[in-house]
């Protein structure tokens, strides 16, 4: 939060700020720019995304998170929104400095954040690569029959991975 609040200090005539369920967060930003959106549907969540320049998809490298996707960038990409992003779970989809940026520290997400905020070139760059890749690898119609044949594989061995899971993370079921 420091370091984003020093950025926001420091370009708060260029940034606003939109914050979507984590109210915590939201009240921890010192900035007047800023608006808040409850909990909303995936229309209205959209709509946002489409509305912002940037996209911060941090995540701390931890075992619950790494069995998250990378679905925000894919969406982010879709809806023309540049990344920065933990290496945690993207660093396998983001070509970091080609279709969005990965920091490794917290000097470099700084670094990066303030280079997203400043270079508009380099965040369509990111962009318009972003969006061709999502294009020619992650379109649901170039894999939705091994998509699906997976599921219904998943489906058949469901008691054995949900006994799997339990074992391995059992904080999931309460």
């Amino acid at each position: 939060m420091p370091i984003i609040n020093q950025i926001l200090s420091d370009y708060q005539d260029k940034i606003r700020v939109k914050v979507i369920h984590d109210e915590l967060f939201f009240e921890s930003l010192n900035t007047a720019n800023k608006e808040f959106y409850p909990f909303c549907g995936y229309d209205k969540y959209l709509e946002i995304l489409g509305s912002c320049d940037i996209g911060l998809l941090p995540l701390n490298d931890n075992q619950i998170n790494q069995m998250k996707s990378d679905l925000k960038f894919v969406e982010c990409a879709g809806y023309g929104v540049a990344v920065l992003a933990s290496s945690t779970v993207y660093q396998n989809s983001i070509v970091d400095g080609e279709t969005g940026l990965i920091y490794y520290s917290l000097s470099d997400f700084a670094r990066k954040f303030r280079q997203l905020i400043i270079d508009k070139n380099l965040r369509q760059k990111i962009v318009s690569n972003a969006y061709n890749w999502v294009k020619n690898n992650r379109l649901f119609c170039q894999y939705y029959r091994q998509r699906r044949d997976w599921y219904l594989q998943m489906l058949d061995e469901l008691p054995r991975l949900n006994e799997e899971l339990k074992n391995r993370v059992p904080e999931l079921f309460f």
